[in-house]
């Protein structure tokens, strides 16, 4: 090979060399581009990710805290409702129902108002709602009816107290514990009803373990 024949191919690969950096460069430069967009991607803004995760956190713990709260309400309810706790009467409502329905009447919607607001703005009040009937019939049937008039008044109280209806203890008596006589039209008529009783614990005299910790 002569001296013109070696100096081609040195110029020829140094050019191929040149070649070659060069689109080793381009290639390396493309792949940085790359990654570094799906980096972007696979990563939100740090400051928007906080947020939403402090915003979860926070609603989770508003939720819990508000569920620990209708436990607790309804907890103490039940120990009202059963007498486990010593309690005391704050107020009572009657409603009289007609022959044989568990309509509310219009006239009766007053009083339950009051008995809603007393309880929405006194938090330790238990209502205690109880139906009853008349003698007139089945004594099963009247059972039922006692409780869907009493069902029908813990549904209008509940309306208006949203979530703590947990407040309200409901039952039906049917026939039993009359309070009229049920021989005459005006006994069976004070009969047809449902008692509204709401009832707070009583205050601890001094010494006394409460009930319910015992």
């Amino acid at each position: 090979m002569t001296v013109q024949q070696k100096w081609k191919l040195a110029v020829m690969l140094g050019s191929c060399a040149a070649a070659a950096m060069s689109a080793g460069c381009a290639t390396k430069g493309f792949v940085r581009e790359q990654v570094a967009s799906s980096e972007s991607r696979l990563q939100p803004p740090t400051e928007e990710a906080r947020q939403k995760a402090q915003s979860a956190y926070t609603l989770a713990q508003d939720v819990d805290g508000r569920t620990r709260a209708a436990q607790l309400d309804a907890q103490r309810a039940v120990e009202l409702a059963l007498g486990n706790v010593k309690r005391e009467e704050v107020r009572r409502a009657t409603v009289n129902f007609a022959f044989d329905s568990a309509e509310i009447p219009e006239e009766s919607r007053a009083e339950l108002d009051g008995v809603a607001a007393d309880l929405k703005n006194n938090v330790n009040y238990v209502a205690l709602v109880t139906g009853f009937t008349d003698a007139t019939g089945d004594e099963q049937y009247n059972l039922n009816l006692a409780q869907r008039r009493a069902a029908a008044v813990q549904l209008y109280l509940a309306r208006q107290l949203g979530p703590e209806f947990v407040r309200l203890a409901t039952i039906g008596f049917g026939e039993s514990d009359p309070v009229g006589d049920n021989h005459t039209r005006e006994g069976r008529a004070q009969n047809r009803r449902t008692d509204v009783i709401l009832v707070r614990p009583a205050p601890a005299e001094s010494g006394e373990v409460p009930t319910a910790a015992r």
